[in-house]
């Protein structure tokens, strides 16, 4: 959000005010929430915040500048601010992804059932991934066909 270039877009981009990575950000944890019957509202993709932010000299959004200096001037140590590595999910997104049931999470899914898409393929790429490892392009690949098969199971069968 306080990057440059926040109006840029991709062609295949929805359309919208906020940036791609204020919504990537926005949206990191909602399914979380969600479940939960919590429909999260995060104030960084608010028009106000991305105005402000884009209003700012590049210099102070340069390399995220004022979130380093806002957190220096909270006390935080340099061992926090410049930490050692850096910081990547990919490794447990990894070991979930191996730990996770697929056969079990597409069992009844509507999306095959619709005609939409059939999970053969990508359940005997999940079973090959067991011994070889899950790639981030298949890890992604499953969970947006779960995610579609939950939006279907939720709005189609209500």
């Amino acid at each position: 959000m306080s990057g440059e270039n926040t109006f840029y877009r991709h062609e295949w981009e929805v359309k919208g005010y906020s940036s791609l990575s204020s919504i990537a950000s926005a949206s990191a944890r909602c399914d979380m929430f969600m479940r939960m019957g919590i429909w999260v509202v995060h104030p960084l993709v608010h028009p106000y915040v991305v105005d402000f932010c884009r209003a700012l000299p590049s210099k102070m959004r340069a390399n995220r500048l004022l979130h380093f200096l806002t957190l220096a001037r909270a006390g935080l140590s340099d061992g926090f601010l410049l930490p050692r590595y850096q910081e990547h999910y990919g490794n447990l997104i990894q070991h979930e992804a191996s730990l996770f049931d697929f056969e079990k999470a597409l069992e009844g899914s509507l999306v095959a059932d619709y005609g939409i898409q059939d999970y053969g393929p990508l359940l005997s790429k999940a079973y090959d991934a067991g011994w070889g490892g899950f790639s981030y392009a298949l890890i992604t690949g499953l969970y947006e066909y779960l995610k579609l098969d939950a939006v279907l199971k939720r709005y189609v069968t209500a």
